[in-house]
């Protein structure tokens, strides 16, 4: 199980979005261990403020030492206050290394994936074999991540199926479903991850023959509304990217290179997919109750197919019938109209 992105020396004939797809584990990556240190940094004012609260205690026990000496329980109270700030300024150094320890390895794993962009403009003579090689790797992973699905899956039905049939002690029956659906949204994400690549991998078919596409009708321009089966926020609406010079009416006109997360594809509120690491860890936390989380889209290839015997601005202009594939599972289409 895992995903596998796209090595680095094929990428002068890959298409932007390969290396999107490269590069998006090793910035998901980054984010995580500049969260690490984030958290280090918050832990370590939590123990500082737990030590100061320790030694103000340690100041009243030893200024009060006399007065208070025959008032036991007032003695032993503060005693043990010290106690519990000590341990909670303690424990909170030991998370805070921890974290610290956890971003040290992400910072290390990212330095030996990462390869300089001078590196990426290599176009060895092998490449052909490469790409195969590449694509066999692909296919197998996605075989055994299946195969995988298939067990969890079985696993999980035992599990539910024995919940269903107990009355009583159902919390640890619970807890291993939950942990079984995380898994379940891992392998789904890691499955749809590969395929994309893999079909990044392997040649397009030769473009159709041209049809004409009446202009106003069928192409795409900003303002459009999209939808996807996951969404829970309804439409949203597709933007051109920012400077287009070739129009619909006046409107900007879209090609299949603005699938751009945010800028191109918005937000279409809450998503659904349990493929979505947030969706997958709320449900788990939920006790295996769906819990819708935000749309954020995770998108590393074009619109398909497109109009490949019309370039706008060098790609093919976009139509109403392609559609885009999120990495969270959902395909997003554009409504006629």
């Amino acid at each position: 199980m895992g995903k596998i992105p796209p090595p680095p020396e094929i990428f002068s004939e890959w298409t932007p979005e390969a290396q999107a797809g490269y590069e998006k584990p090793l910035n998901d990556m980054a984010m995580q261990r500049d969260n690490c240190y984030t958290e280090a940094g918050r832990l370590d004012s939590s123990a500082v403020q737990h030590q100061h609260n320790a030694d103000m205690y340690q100041m009243v026990i030893d200024k009060d030492m006399g007065k208070n000496a025959g008032d036991s329980a007032k003695f032993d109270g503060t005693v043990i206050l010290v106690y519990k700030e000590e341990h909670l300024a303690d424990k909170d150094r030991e998370a805070a290394a921890a974290k610290r320890a956890e971003a040290a390895e992400l910072d290390k794993t990212i330095n030996e994936l990462s390869v300089p962009m001078a590196d990426l403009n290599q176009n060895p003579a092998d490449l052909p074999d490469r790409k195969q090689v590449y694509a066999e790797q692909l296919q197998s992973q996605i075989a055994a991540d299946k195969a995988k699905l298939v067990s969890l899956n079985q696993e999980k039905d035992k599990l539910q199926a024995e919940l269903d049939d107990k009355w009583f002690f159902t919390g640890d029956l619970k807890e291993a479903i939950a942990k079984l659906e995380s898994k379940i949204a891992n392998v789904e994400g890691d499955i749809s991850f590969n395929q994309a690549c893999l079909d990044n991998t392997v040649p397009p078919p030769p473009p159709a023959p041209p049809t004409p596409t009446p202009v106003g009708r069928t192409f795409v321009a900003t303002g459009t509304k999209m939808t996807c089966p996951f969404a829970m926020g309804g439409m949203a609406p597709f933007a051109a990217t920012p400077g287009r010079k070739a129009f619909v009416e006046g409107t900007p006109m879209g090609n299949i290179m603005d699938f751009k997360p945010l800028v191109n594809i918005p937000s279409f509120g809450v998503c659904s997919s349990m493929a979505n690491p947030t969706v997958a860890a709320a449900t788990a936390a939920a006790l295996g109750v769906l819990t819708p989380m935000p749309c954020i889209p995770n998108i590393v290839a074009p619109w398909k197919p497109g109009k490949p015997d019309l370039l706008v601005e060098n790609a093919p202009a976009l139509l109403n019938t392609d559609t885009l594939q999120c990495l969270w599972g959902g395909v997003i289409t554009i409504i006629p109209g």
